[in-house]
């Protein structure tokens, strides 16, 4: 059976140069040899190429995520998320982060110096994620009970204008959220120069 598709992996094979197998000697070759050596070959060609899609995936990732920051950073895109995270806006977020399995898949055949970018990006990022949540976080409405006297009143405001609330302005944290924005691109740039 193995035998019928035999010419066929023949044809998938490169030259003999090429490839990593220790090939037998011509005089002391035998039919278990010949017979091997192709089906070697083959796993050898099929072996790496999930691995390697799995790479490329994950630079195209990292690419993708880049390209997104720095689009961010733009004076129109700066302005934007200001202004959406200032007015409460929920559609004001951050770009997909790259996880860290991603630059995992990445370190083997990266620089060394690749892992300690793609942390600094990591920390930058998270810093920047908890500075929109804190944003967001002012302007979620919540209701307040006053007391005058004999009289309780409910009333409903934004978190961040309640009393003792100990939170900063939106804008405040929206132009925080920009500056680890700005380290978490700078950071992931240099990631990007350590790939290969």
């Amino acid at each position: 059976m193995m035998l019928q598709h035999l010419p066929a992996l023949l044809l998938l094979l490169p030259s003999a140069s090429s490839l990593r197998i220790a090939a037998p000697a011509l005089g002391n070759c035998d039919r278990r040899a010949a017979i091997s050596l192709p089906a070697a070959a083959a796993l050898t060609l099929l072996g790496p190429a999930p691995a390697v899609a799995a790479e490329e995936k994950a630079a195209a990732e990292v690419l993708a995520a880049q390209a997104a920051l720095k689009e961010l950073l733009q004076p129109s895109g700066k302005d934007a998320f200001k202004n959406g995270l200032s007015a409460g806006d929920p559609s004001a977020k951050l770009p997909k982060p790259v996880a860290f399995t991603t630059f995992q898949k990445l370190e083997g055949t990266s620089e060394p110096e690749f892992m300690e970018a793609a942390i600094y990006y990591m920390e930058a990022f998270r810093n920047a994620r908890d500075l929109v949540k804190l944003a967001k976080l002012t302007k979620q409405q919540v209701q307040v009970s006053v007391q005058s006297g004999d009289k309780r009143e409910t009333k409903t405001i934004a978190y961040g204008d309640a009393e003792g609330s100990a939170l900063d302005s939106a804008e405040n944290y929206a132009e925080r959220a920009l500056k680890e924005v700005l380290g978490a691109s700078l950071a992931l740039d240099e990631a990007v120069k350590f790939m290969h």
